[in-house]
């Protein structure tokens, strides 16, 4: 059986193989495997091939990689839209304040998932400073954006 993986979903390399009889036509059989190397910070797609021609359905895995900062900002600079990956493994609420370099709050976001979406499109080219804080106010991280609509 060999492991296929893919950044683009159509172009695939071997990246593993398991040897020997796979199972049978009448027993499911339970393998594990795992990706040493996935593409950081992008969508990974995998397929298996499962004897002869037939391959499994493809699925896919989007592997973000953080910063030794704590957070990661895709596409960075950001031109209109951006979303701000950070350590959220409890789903706990967190809030993004997002502040001129002046130290205007310009906009705030809220979120219990390990990202948030920006809207960045009617904002002034520049360098904004941002915080991500817990409702305790403590500071999870904060950091720097650069906007170049």
């Amino acid at each position: 059986m060999k492991i296929y993986r893919s950044v683009d979903s159509l172009r695939f390399d071997v990246i593993g193989e398991i040897e020997g009889v796979c199972g049978s036509s009448s027993d499911p059989v339970r393998y594990n495997f795992t990706d040493e190397e996935p593409k950081e910070n992008r969508t990974n797609y995998y397929k298996i091939e499962l004897g002869g021609q037939t391959q499994s359905n493809i699925v896919s895995v989007h592997f973000i990689r953080l910063a030794d900062a704590g957070y990661l900002l895709a596409p960075n600079p950001v031109k209109k839209e951006s979303r701000l990956f950070y350590f959220n493994d409890k789903s706990e609420l967190h809030h993004l304040h997002i502040y001129s370099l002046s130290g205007k709050e310009i906009n705030g976001y809220q979120s219990k998932k390990n990202y948030f979406d920006l809207d960045f499109g009617t904002a002034e080219n520049g360098i904004y400073i941002f915080q991500i804080v817990d409702s305790r106010f403590k500071i999870i991280t904060e950091g720097y954006i650069v906007v170049q609509n």
